[in-house]
């Protein structure tokens, strides 16, 4: 497993736990519909939304009424990567109003696969893309989850464009 060229590891990569109860963000990527879920810990954890038939009544009805209030945003991204942010700190000694900036917690993945894992740390970027990822991760909010989305790139440029041609 690889993980995000500029994500830096403070551990090794655990297994990550089966499933979460609570859906938290639900998207379309590679023609399927995927629901994110939190567990008691605040664990991430992606399903297909075909497989969330056994999350409570209550949960299914929070992704009914997500899907109908909003378009499902469309991802082009896999692997993809789910992170909990727990802070934001500034690189010292680096000028400029685009600074780089580190994205401290822990990520979940890669998804799709067979064995996704979790391991804390940072993921670089600057500070226009968090604000960029933060306004763009806003416009379709799940409307009863209480998270956010961020979206940021974890790889460069170039490798986004070849992925996505």
């Amino acid at each position: 497993m690889t993980l995000p060229r500029f994500f830096v590891a403070e551990g090794e990569p655990v297994p990550l736990p089966e499933a979460g109860v609570k859906p938290i963000d639900q998207f379309r990527m590679s023609g399927q519909t995927w629901v994110v879920t939190a567990d008691a810990e605040g664990w991430l954890q992606l399903a297909r939304r075909e497989d969330c038939q056994g999350l409570s009544a209550e949960a299914r009805s929070d992704l009914n009424a997500h899907e109908l209030a909003a378009p499902l945003r469309e991802l082009r991204a896999e692997p993809l990567w789910l992170m909990v942010i727990e802070g934001l700190d500034r690189r010292e000694n680096v000028p400029g109003l685009n600074d780089p900036v580190e994205v401290r917690g822990m990520l979940f993945g890669p998804f799709p696969s067979p064995a996704p894992t979790m391991v804390r740390g940072r993921l670089t970027s600057t500070r226009a893309e968090v604000l960029d990822g933060i306004l763009v991760g806003s416009w379709t909010p799940f409307r009863s989850g209480g998270a956010g989305n961020v979206l940021l790139a974890g790889e460069s440029q170039e490798e986004l464009r070849r992925a996505a041609a």
